[in-house]
């Protein structure tokens, strides 16, 4: 079924809207949505879908705005995090810049040792460590703060794990990339004193690491036989680039000195399971969780909901949902998706799924700026008269364009495909099946989606 746009001027506005949303797919998950074919311009043309689904066991789209298995460490369920006195000391970081998944990934490990060490993780802002070519060329606006992308906060007591960097330098700093940021050597700055280390050499971090341990212990030691309970002095930790080189990632951090760790052993204040977990080695998950693996912003969770409402409004329950990632750019030579090779992907991968009595969609998202080839897939979907499509880009890209608009969400989102790209994870992880052209590993020629879809419906009953 296709669904035509009101008139000419949503018709343009549909190829500026696919060229504006393609997002930074370079380490994707999964998909899920909706059916009944889509060309989405105005989200408002949209007419009605299909009857209902023809079984009665029918599921429907549930995305949780914060996936991510169970910790042993949520709270309520674990007191193994360290708890520190104060949190005055400092862990600053700063790289050439990468994805939103990378970020995420660095942050957490980064904030884990900025628990275990009492210290604050502070971070230049987004349009810093967020590599632009994942956003069309460009850096995201310089009003974006982390926890627009990530609110991620201390299992401990839920507070904020980032500090903002222009909280630090102001509103105008711009040194972020150089070594030395902190001035502990001027006299007047508030930092004189204070125990420095610029880590420029990853392969030392753990004797950093290990000396830094040290020092947070004898301050808590000191606290607690004085009548003061607040450090005068603390430490700045600032990493400059290569943080998966560190030899600080391995399966067991060092505990404190022995001198150390017997006084606070004695002192009740460390124990060997308030480690921080670093690292992953295949099924290893020894050591504290200080933060939560998922976590999103306000206004993104209520983004993801109103996706959603959207999506069960216009489609049947039973509908099954699908993923389909096209990647384009720089993986073009690594998998091939050429018009001719996908309709040959189509033909094998959907023929036949007419046979099981439901509905199925598929949601795509690419890096394709090219309005014709994406509305070229979108055309082939036509032959496949029980399977719809929908630009998921374009219509995650409208919806919150049209809630900046409104003020439910903040200025700057909606040219950032950042933000973009974790409102579709969200859903991608909630797909039926998935259909991908994305590199050498994830290049499939042929998905057996009537067999996948057969099966899902045995285990439903």
């Amino acid at each position: 079924m296709r669904i035509s746009l009101a008139n000419a001027s949503s018709r343009k506005c549909v190829g500026f809207i696919a060229t504006c949303a393609l997002l930074n797919l370079f380490l994707a998950p999964d998909d899920s949505m909706p059916t009944d074919r889509f060309l989405l311009g105005d989200i408002d043309d949209i007419s009605t879908v299909p009857g209902e689904a023809t079984l009665s066991t029918a599921h429907q789209l549930t995305v949780d705005p914060n996936p991510g298995r169970q910790l042993e460490t949520d709270p309520g369920t674990s007191t193994c995090q360290r708890k520190c006195s104060h949190n005055r000391n400092k862990i600053y970081y700063f790289d050439g810049g990468a994805g939103l998944s990378d970020r995420a990934f660095v942050f957490r490990k980064l904030a884990a040792l900025a628990g275990y060490l009492c210290a604050e993780l502070l971070l230049p802002p987004p349009r810093k460590l967020l590599n632009k070519h994942h956003n069309n060329g460009k850096l995201v606006e310089k009003s974006v703060k982390w926890q627009d992308l990530y609110n991620l906060t201390y299992i401990q007591d839920f507070a904020p794990a980032i500090k903002d960097g222009y909280e630090e330098f102001g509103d105008d700093f711009e040194g972020w990339h150089l070594p030395g940021v902190f001035d502990s050597t001027s006299e007047g700055s508030k930092y004189k004193g204070w125990k420095h280390v610029i880590s420029t050499n990853p392969y030392i971090r753990q004797d950093e690491f290990e000396s830094l341990l040290d020092f947070t212990y004898q301050q808590e030691l000191d606290a607690m036989s004085s009548s003061s309970t607040m450090p005068t002095k603390g430490f700045i930790w600032e990493w400059n680039t290569d943080f998966y080189h560190s030899n600080i990632l391995g399966r067991h951090l060092p505990d404190p000195s022995q001198p150390i760790r017997k006084q606070a052993e004695e002192a009740g204040i460390w124990n060997a399971t308030m480690r921080p977990y670093m690292w992953s080695v295949g099924t290893n998950r020894q050591g504290c969780h200080y933060t939560p693996d998922f976590s999103s912003s306000i206004h993104m969770d209520m983004m993801k909901k109103r996706i959603q409402d959207f999506i069960r409004s216009k489609y049947p329950m039973g509908t099954f949902f699908g993923e389909l990632q096209i990647r384009r750019g720089d993986a073009i030579k690594a998998c091939d998706s050429r018009l001719e090779t996908m309709k040959e992907f189509f033909a094998c991968s959907l023929n036949g799924t007419e046979e099981i009595g439901r509905h199925a969609s598929l949601l795509m998202t690419s890096d394709e700026v090219d309005p014709i080839y994406r509305q070229a897939i979108m055309d082939m979907i036509d032959d496949y008269p029980n399977v719809s499509i929908l630009d998921f880009d374009a219509t995650v890209s409208k919806m919150v364009h049209d809630a900046v608009e409104e003020g439910s969400v903040p200025e700057g989102m909606d040219n950032n495909n950042f933000y973009i790209f974790e409102i579709e994870v969200a859903f991608k992880r909630q797909a039926d099946f998935k259909m991908l052209k994305r590199r050498e590993m994830w290049c499939d020629d042929c998905v057996p989606v009537k067999e996948i879809l057969l099966e899902k419906l045995w285990r439903q009953r």
